[in-house]
């Protein structure tokens, strides 16, 4: 019952809202003379939209029973549907002249004004209910996200990892991952399927069908298999209108899994191969009195960046940071601005003189962005991973004399684009997992670059460097599933 009813939910909780204010609209329009003729239609609008916030109330009681919303902010948005309801009725009730006849002129437009309040305070409830508190300012330009997002829905985005080793895993990197893709659907407010993954005992629980997280076997992990579905099956998590994790952030949960799901120990507990080891650098950002390796900053001093411009970058959400205490020389990340223009990197050309390390991975920069980076002479540290470059954009980068750390993770560069780089001076490092280099191009690679040190990854996902691989005699009979690639 409680099913069928919920299926029906979001189809009668917007029916009445439309009606509703169609009906408002209309009282308000034919206060006009040339909309006086659709006046006689106000009645039947209202007395629709009445009736269907009654049924409403009703499958939002049935779909209650399932216990899968906070207690009081579900208890609230309930009594105000109900005012809904009844509100609606009686607005119907004084236009049709059935209550307070004589003081219609008065009391109609009081009682109008209200439903219109109790309309959008409702709505605005039952959004929060089913789409999380922040619904409202998720997807705002980052600007004004910065104004009207609650410290509750930024923490996760603005913590500091100087040092992603000493890091809990679990409270410094899993924990974030889940709040800012998990917890709308599955947090205190709601609890879809009776599943909690704001508290470790909760996410060790489970829900209603059983448990989540198998701990030491991520592969057997529902968690994981939600999601490495695709996009479109409907049991793919988080939905696909909802944001979704990065490739990093899935592997992230898949290694925390099959490391035993610890909710207490540091990162430099586990063990780690150099491919997780490389994820887990993604996530390491630098704060103001950090210690970097001396041969990665300029001995000389260099004046302080331009205020105004840091300023600009810093509201868009761009992490701008010291490399060392008292030093002017920075490091950008983008970690938290993703979504950015190629636009916002002509920001970073003023500059040139103090970024030593900029981190674009999982951002939509593309090849044009590269000519403007390619002016920043002292950078040593440059992340492009699973970005929109190509070979094209590789050609920008041959002036950067000082440029040690190179990740193309994930992007369309070949064999011949990387040749591009190879009168850099000071490369020592370039990642180049999932690009168009083949596996015969590798040892001419390293020939042509002897000094450089390639890292070609070398597993596949979902089967993740701390699983271990069962083969099975093919089922007869059954449909075979494909190995995600």
């Amino acid at each position: 019952m409680t099913q069928f009813f919920g299926s029906f939910h979001p189809v009668l909780v917007h029916l009445p809202i439309g009606i509703l204010l169609i009906a408002l609209l209309l009282e308000w329009l034919c206060r006009k003379e040339k909309y006086a003729s659709l006046r006689p239609a106000i009645p039947t609008i209202l007395f629709t939209g009445a009736f269907t916030a009654i049924l409403s109330c009703i499958s939002g009681y049935f779909l209650s029973l399932g216990g899968e919303y906070d207690e009081d902010t579900l208890d609230r948005h309930k009594w105000m549907g109900i005012a809904v309801a009844l509100t609606a009725s009686i607005a119907y009730g004084i236009k049709k002249r059935y209550f307070f006849p004589n003081g219609f002129k008065k009391l109609y437009p009081v009682v109008s004004v209200l439903l219109l309040l109790l309309i959008v305070v409702t709505g605005h409830m039952g959004g929060s209910l089913t789409h999380g508190s922040n619904y409202l300012t998720q997807n705002m330009p980052q600007p004004f996200k910065r104004w009207f997002s609650s410290p509750e829905d930024t923490v996760a985005a603005k913590k500091i990892i100087p040092n992603v080793q000493e890091a809990f895993l679990y409270n410094d990197l899993v924990a974030p991952v889940f709040q800012s893709k998990c917890q709308v659907c599955h947090g205190t407010k709601k609890q879809k399927g009776g599943l909690r993954l704001d508290q470790p005992d909760f996410i060790t629980k489970g829900g209603k069908d059983g448990v989540v997280i198998v701990a030491g076997n991520a592969g057997k992990s529902e968690l994981i298999k939600r999601l490495l579905l695709p996009l479109n099956n409907e049991d793919h998590m988080p939905p696909k209108e909802k944001s979704q994790l990065t490739e990093n952030e899935t592997e992230l949960l898949h290694w925390w899994i099959a490391q035993g799901a610890d909710f207490t120990k540091r990162v430099k507990d586990f063990s780690q191969n150099d491919t997780i080891s490389e994820i887990l650098a993604s996530f390491q950002n630098i704060e103001e009195g950090a210690v970097v390796p001396n041969a990665e900053v300029p001995a000389g001093p260099v004046a302080a960046a331009d205020k105004k411009i840091v300023d600009s970058l810093r509201k868009l959400d761009v992490l701008v940071m010291p490399v060392a205490a008292n030093s002017n020389y920075l490091s950008v990340s983008f970690v938290n601005a993703r979504s950015v223009a190629d636009s916002v990197i002509s920001l970073l050309e003023p500059l040139s003189a103090q970024l030593l390390f900029l981190k674009l991975g999982g951002s939509k920069v593309s090849d044009s962005s590269l000519a403007v980076i390619g002016k920043l002479k002292n950078l040593v540290r440059l992340n492009l991973e699973y970005t929109g470059i190509s070979d094209t954009g590789l050609a920008s980068l041959k002036n950067l004399s000082r440029l040690q750390y190179l990740n193309l993770v994930g992007t369309r560069v070949s064999y011949n684009g990387i040749l591009q780089l190879k009168e850099l001076p000071a490369l020592a490092n370039v990642y180049l997992y999932k690009t168009k280099v083949s596996a015969a191009e590798w040892p001419l690679l390293q020939q042509q670059l002897p000094k450089v040190k390639f890292d070609s990854g070398g597993y596949v996902v979902p089967t993740f460097a701390a699983d271990t691989t069962e083969k099975k005699l093919p089922e007869t009979g059954k449909k075979k599933k494909k190995k995600k690639e």
